[in-house]
């Protein structure tokens, strides 16, 4: 399931991130966040992004929950 596709400049160009979710054949679900700025916006001063610990804490919640 893909969450985000987000638009970001790079040099220029515009390119995509994704955050998609999906469940593997396992069982398991599996989190791809698409960008190394996720475990930074979790705690790291400056950082810090509320909407992304909001998205960290429902996605542990749903993980945690599964059926």
């Amino acid at each position: 399931m893909l969450l985000a596709h987000s638009p970001y400049e790079d040099q220029g160009a515009v390119r995509h991130q994704e955050t998609s979710l999906y469940r593997a054949p396992s069982g398991a679900l599996v989190f791809a966040s698409g960008t190394f700025a996720w475990s930074p916006a979790l705690d790291r001063p400056g950082h810090v992004d509320t909407r992304i610990q909001r998205a960290t804490a429902n996605l542990l919640d749903r993980i945690c929950k599964r059926d």
